[in-house]
């Protein structure tokens, strides 16, 4: 969600309707009738639809978070890069241990 990608979500509408179905025709086998068959195939269907939104919210987690340490690890060798000292620093560096000899 934080990267804007609600598609993550979609999954979650469908599992609600799946569970709903499910708890309709099993909850009756087990002895629930009339309302407390509603309620309890409600809760079913909002508590599936929660589970999946956790999941996808740590599937979108753990992307932005690979993609962030991706982006520091270029970073860091474009940085390395530019450290290496020009020809000319190193030779004055030669020179003053010549001195100090």
């Amino acid at each position: 969600m934080t990267l804007k990608k609600t598609f993550v979500l979609a999954p979650s509408s469908v599992l609600r309707i799946i569970v709903l179905i499910t708890s309709l025709v099993v909850l009756p086998y087990l002895g629930v009738h009339g309302a407390t068959l509603g309620v309890g195939s409600l809760l079913a269907g909002f508590v599936g639809e929660s589970t999946m939104v956790a999941i996808a919210a740590c599937y979108v987690y753990r992307k932005q978070k690979k993609k962030m340490e991706n982006e520091s690890a270029v970073e860091g060798e474009d940085s390395a890069m530019t450290d290496i000292p020009a020809a000319e620093e190193s030779t004055d560096i030669v020179e003053m241990r010549e001195e100090n000899e």
